[in-house]
């Protein structure tokens, strides 16, 4: 825990069932907690043919976990299948860069989880730490 806040990093493997398994694990922490739920979330790669299909799959599952921030990295793959409507009450955040994720870093609130979960290639070390400074209030 940091200052508050449990972030889960978990981006060394990304593929459906793994995730959907860490955002479980998110929805479970966060309600015991209090806190909001934060899925900052890159892409799944290697997945030939079903990309867009499980990508669109995984927006469904957090809405059917009541996942509160949906945060889409580098990839607009993450899409509400219909409107804004169709989130309930999820919110879905979509950032190109790890710029625009750093601005959300100052919407956090004690309590929250975090998870941060992509594949390897995307890197997500780099942004776990630049989210975890700017938390801390420190910069990189």
């Amino acid at each position: 825990m940091t200052k508050g806040i449990q972030f889960i990093n978990d981006y060394y493997n990304a593929n459906p069932e793994s995730m959907k398994a860490a955002i479980k694990t998110l929805v479970l922490l966060s309600q015991e907690s209090g806190g909001s739920s934060w899925a900052i979330l890159g892409k799944m790669h290697e997945l030939g043919s079903i990309e867009i299909s499980a990508h669109e799959a995984i927006v469904k599952y957090c809405i059917d976990l009541g996942v509160d921030h949906l945060v889409s990295v580098s990839t607009d793959l993450y899409k509400l299948a219909g409107d804004q409507k169709s989130a309930k009450h999820m919110l879905l955040h979509n950032c190109s860069d790890a710029d625009a994720v750093l601005q959300l870093v100052d919407n956090f609130s004690v309590g929250d989880v975090v998870l941060l979960k992509a594949s390897r290639s995307e890197k997500f070390e780099d942004l776990a730490q630049a989210v975890n400074l700017r938390w801390n209030g420190e910069q990189l």
